[in-house]
């Protein structure tokens, strides 16, 4: 769904989200598509405060 990456040179990570846009750009579509953002980032939170807490 989403990709953690180390910035290098930033002690910093960042989540990769590409959208796939097969079966058009209206807005409904691309609405969808964007909805899932929440749970790439709600993933993300999860796996980096289970490595900060040893989880």
């Amino acid at each position: 769904m989403g990709a953690l990456n180390l910035i290098e040179g930033k002690n910093q990570i960042g989540v990769d989200y590409h959208i796939d846009l097969t079966g058009g750009v209206t807005t409904e579509h691309v609405s969808s598509r964007l909805s899932r953002w929440k749970g790439v980032i709600d993933s993300f939170i999860k796996q980096v405060t289970a490595n900060r807490t040893g989880a």
